[in-house]
Parts: C-alpha cells; sequence; structure tokens
C-alpha cells in the first residue's frame, strides 16, 4: 500500500475520533470542558511524538547495539522503515565485509607484490609478496608513507616525480625488482612488484651459454681454415688436390 496511505488515514482517523469526543463533551458538559478535553488530547499526543522523537535519536546514536522502539500511530511506519533499511544496510556490510576477505585472500596467493596507497602515499594494505619484496611489514607499517618504508634513492624518485608510464626496475634487498605504480580512484594508487630475479639469472646464464658456445665453435673453425690455408699454400701438391 501507498506509505502516504498508511501514514495519513490512520493520522485523520485519529484526529476525527479526537474532534468527536470533544463534541461529546461539548454537547454534554459545554464549550469549556471540550476545549479542556481537546486541550488535553493534544498534550497527550505531543507528549507522545516527543518520547518517540527521544527514543528515536537514541537508537541513531548507536543503531547496531540498541533496539528499536516499537512505536504507536505513523511512529510504527517509520520504526518498521527504519528496521528493514538496518537489516538491508547490515546485509550489505556481511556481503561486503565477504568479498573483501576474499579479494585479500586472492591478492595473498599472487607472486607479484600488491600495495595500496593513498594519495599522499600512505600504506593501506599490501599483500605478502610485496612485504618480502619490500620488507614491509603490515601490522607495523600501516598508516605510514611508503618513501619512508623504502628507502632507494631509484625508487623514491620514481614515486615522487609520478612518471609511471614505465616500470622501474631496481636492486634491493638482494631481488632485482620491477615495480610500477598505477593509479585508481580519486585519492588512492597501487604499487605492484614483480621479483625478476630468476628472469635476470636466466637471462644471464643464456648470454653466457652462447658466449660459450660461440667459443668453443670458433676455435675449430679456425684450426681447420688455418689448416685449409696452409694446405693451399704446400708446393707440393698438385693443383686438383689445391682445389
Amino acid at each position: 500500500m501507498n506509505p502516504k496511505v498508511l501514514f495519513w488515514v490512520p493520522a485523520v482517523l485519529r484526529l476525527g475520533l479526537v474532534f468527536a469526543a470533544a463534541g461529546v463533551v461539548w454537547w454534554m458538559a459545554g464549550v469549556v470542558d471540550a476545549l479542556a478535553f481537546a486541550l488535553a488530547a493534544v498534550v497527550i499526543a505531543l507528549f507522545v511524538q516527543l518520547r518517540y522523537l527521544h527514543e528515536l535519536g537514541e537508537w541513531l546514536n548507536d543503531p547496531h547495539s540498541s533496539r528499536l522502539p516499537d512505536g504507536w500511530g505513523a511512529w510504527t511506519d517509520v520504526f518498521a522503515r527504519l528496521y528493514r533499511l538496518r537489516r538491508e544496510d547490515e546485509r550489505h556490510q556481511a556481503e561486503m565485509a565477504e568479498w573483501l576477505a576474499r579479494f585479500r585472500q586472492a591478492m595473498q596467493l599472487l607472486p607479484e607484490g600488491v600495495a595500496i596507497m593513498d594519495d599522499v602515499l600512505f600504506l593501506e594494505w599490501c599483500n605478502e609478496a610485496a612485504e618480502r619484496h619490500l620488507g614491509l611489514t603490515m601490522a607495523r607499517d600501516k598508516g605510514l608513507r611508503v618513501t619512508n618504508l623504502v628507502r632507494h634513492p631509484e625508487f623514491i624518485d620514481y614515486v615522487i616525480l609520478g612518471r609511471y608510464e614505465q616500470p622501474l626496475t631496481l636492486s634491493f634487498r638482494g631481488r632485482k625488482l620491477e615495480c610500477r605504480i598505477i593509479p585508481f580512484e580519486n585519492r588512492r594508487q597501487i604499487l605492484v612488484t614483480h621479483d625478476a630475479t630468476d628472469t635476470e639469472r636466466i637471462e644471464a646464464m643464456r648470454r653466457d651459454f652462447i658466449a660459450n658456445a660461440s667459443h668453443e665453435l670458433r676455435t675449430p673453425l679456425t684450426v681447420i681454415v688455418g689448416f685449409l690455408e696452409i694446405a693451399m699454400s704446400d708446393p707440393g701438391l698438385d693443383v686438383a688436390t689445391r682445389t
């Protein structure tokens, strides 16, 4: 049913009953008693409204721990709506908490480090990989400025200058790290770190292998070429053998 109907119909009926009762008093006892009765009814109604306003204020001070009053008249519908809104809010908060827990669990499984910072680079959250890469401790460093936690000149310049188009590669705490900052929302940034130590080591092994292989191949080829040059210059060999 329309909320306006639920509010106004009972209110008009109650007001009509008051006027009807005042009319009966007027007919039986006179106009003075009727006015006194009407005034008393108004005072009682005002007291009831003030009482429910007070209870509403008490509930608004602590909506999650205190119980909503039952109400009377139009207040019944008001408190019923507030109760539904509170239940809906609690459900949304539970869903958000569950989603946040899943998000953090998923972030912990990533091999890349992920750190969330606000607009002035204060650490809000990081996963375990970021703790390993950057030497952070979430319980200790939350709320501290990242540039004060990662004391590396190249990293500090990269963060402060704000040139995030290309990732930063640096050696830190015995690791080769690739760092990238991704702005998101209006007041937050994500720092992503990738441990490229193994990649760098594999690349160095590849370069060494190619250099060694080239040397090993070049040595017998040099010997063969030298032998052929000597053979071709030997006057004892006939022309057919030389060619």
